[in-house]
């Protein structure tokens, strides 16, 4: 019995994710003494792990909101790809994964020593994925009503144009991305996400509020968007459209750890649009999700538990 490519089911899936797809990993332990050899933290670890990231993250995201989900991506032929296909099959998300046998999964490998963060080691060669992209989007001629871009800047998304002019020929479906190149490669998109950096990266910097809405409309002409949505840390979350700005100051609470807090947002967004929430509300559960994501240790996946269900208008 397997759920990895069950095509009797994709006529009911009204999100699907394509992006980076990442092997979180968390190896805990405890640390007592220096190194002789150096003077760095000597962990001894007793703990390994394993958790979906990136676009893979993305999905579990969804899933967990109740969500119908499909995830496309690239993995290695590995130890790292292996774990990535157990994760799914145990959180029950339908995927086509395409194994790359040149390349590594991407793995990033975080070192904990009770709540103290140690080290980060990244694992990863850039997937070339041009040639990769027919064999990515087989299947995907059924219906679903939102598609989501995760792009980690990894390879999986190194030509975003080929997908969204496939994307943008389908009436019913509106593209969300979470962004890591400048906003034109990702041209004729429905929304955009981008983080504070990003958004000073490629839009431009600003002084006040009033300038970011104007810098953000500028770049949704520009590109042919409807909105962006401007994650701003600490300070919350600005929504942008040509007619309207919605802003949603950030939840009170205590900060542990902000790994996974961005897919969680265009999750979250993807998940409660789907089940026909205003974009406000969306927003405002989004930034609810998010206060709940950076509130834990590691990789977390927010629930419909987690949430208030009722936000304002």
């Amino acid at each position: 019995m397997t759920s990895l490519t069950p095509q009797d089911k994709l006529n009911t899936m009204s999100v699907v994710v394509i992006g980076d797809v990442i092997l979180d990993e968390y190896w805990k332990g405890s640390s007592r003494r220096l190194s002789p050899e150096s003077p760095v933290a000597i962990t001894n670890v007793d703990q390994q792990i394993y958790k979906l990231g990136g676009a893979s993250n993305v999905a579990a995201g969804l899933k967990a909101l109740g969500t119908d989900v499909y995830l496309l991506g690239v993995t290695g032929d590995d130890f790292g790809g292996a774990q990535v296909q157990k994760l799914l099959l145990e959180n029950n998300i339908p995927h086509s994964i395409s194994k790359d046998p040149n390349n590594p999964t991407i793995r990033k490998v975080r070192v904990h020593s009770g709540t103290h963060y140690m080290a980060r080691m990244d694992f990863e060669k850039q997937f070339q994925t041009q040639t990769l992209w027919p064999q990515l989007s087989q299947g995907l001629d059924f219906n679903f009503n939102y598609l989501v871009l995760s792009d980690y800047n990894k390879g999986t998304l190194s030509n975003p144009d080929l997908i969204l002019s496939w994307a943008l020929k389908q009436d019913s479906v509106k593209v969300l991305v979470d962004p890591k190149k400048d906003l034109g490669a990702y041209k004729g998109a429905w929304l955009v996400k981008p983080n504070k950096e990003e958004f000073k990266k490629y839009v431009g910097d600003y002084n006040s509020h009033e300038e970011l809405v104007s810098l953000a409309r500028a770049s949704l002409k520009k590109n042919s968007m409807t909105y962006m949505l401007i994650t701003l840390g600490p300070e919350g979350m600005m929504l942008v459209n040509q007619e309207d700005k919605f802003f949603v100051p950030s939840e009170d609470v205590s900060v542990f750890d902000v790994t996974g807090a961005g897919d969680t947002v265009i999750a979250s967004l993807a998940a409660f649009l789907n089940k026909n929430y205003d974009i406000r509300q969306a927003v405002q559960l989004a930034t609810q999700a998010a206060a709940v994501s950076v509130s834990k240790i590691g990789t977390y996946t927010v629930t419909l538990a987690d949430l208030d269900l009722n936000p304002g208008p």
